[in-house]
């Protein structure tokens, strides 16, 4: 099985005034710095796997970091040193193929 939708006869049609919501997430939600590790590990595990383009590469390094550097010095964020800590090893993991549970920080 496979195949664009046309070739299976499916209708696309878009529905602007829908709205979607993920239940249970609440407005407040804080993630824990786990979140952090596997949604950076795995994000460039994912361009990996998937061969994106140099530019789609370009963009996720300099987001990361932009990320880890105002994570780093600026003091609005500085709560944030366990995710950039977890962001740090979630990039050496990747490089490194390091996949699996997180393991403790090195």
């Amino acid at each position: 099985m496979g195949g664009e939708a046309r070739e299976l006869d499916w209708k696309v049609v878009c529905a602007s005034e829908a709205n979607l919501w993920h239940k249970g997430v609440q407005r407040d939600y804080n993630p824990t710095p786990n979140v952090t590790y596997y949604g950076t590990r795995n994000w460039f595990l994912y361009l990996a796997k998937h061969r994106a383009p140099a530019q789609v590469w370009t963009y996720a390094i300099w987001r990361t970091g932009l990320t880890l550097l105002s994570w780093t010095v600026r003091p609005r964020w500085r709560s944030m040193r366990e995710h950039r800590d977890a962001k740090l090893q979630g990039v050496s993991d990747f490089l490194t193929k390091r996949w699996g549970m997180r393991g403790g920080f090195r």
